[in-house]
C-alpha cells in the first residue's frame, strides 16, 4: 500500500511542478505581451512615449489582476486535485481487494478493446 501513496504523492508533485512552470510560462507571456501592446499601440496611432507607457501601466495592471486571479485557481484546483488523490489513496488502502479487481478488470478490458485494432 505504500507504494500507492508514494505513486499518489508523486502525482501530485508532478502536477503541482506542471502548474508552477505553466504559471511562471503564463507570467512572462503576458509581460512580454504588455510590452508589444505598448509598441504596437505607438506605431498604430503615433502615441507619444509617455501616452503608451501609460496605457501599458494601464494593460500591466489588467494583466496582473488576471494573472493573480489564474494563480489562485490554481492553487484552488492543485489543493483539489490533492484531496481527490488523498481520498483515492485511503479507498484504495481500506478495499486494497476490490481496488486490484477493478484494475484488473479496467486493464482486461482495455486489453481486448486495444487488441481488436
Amino acid at each position: 500500500m505504500a507504494s500507492n501513496s508514494t505513486h499518489a504523492r508523486d502525482l501530485k508533485n508532478e502536477a503541482a511542478d506542471t502548474l508552477s512552470d505553466n504559471y511562471e510560462t503564463l507570467k512572462d507571456n503576458f509581460s512580454q505581451m504588455r510590452s508589444e501592446v505598448v509598441d504596437l499601440i505607438s506605431h498604430a496611432f503615433g502615441v507619444s512615449k509617455d501616452g503608451a507607457s501609460s496605457l501599458g501601466h494601464s494593460v500591466k495592471d489588467r494583466a496582473n489582476d488576471a494573472m493573480g486571479t489564474i494563480k489562485e485557481q490554481i492553487d484552488h484546483l492543485r489543493d483539489q486535485g490533492g484531496e481527490q488523490v488523498q481520498a483515492v489513496g485511503k479507498r484504495i488502502e481500506d478495499n486494497p481487494i476490490a481496488a486490484t479487481a477493478i484494475a484488473f478488470g479496467v486493464g482486461f478490458i482495455l486489453a481486448k478493446i486495444l487488441s481488436r485494432k
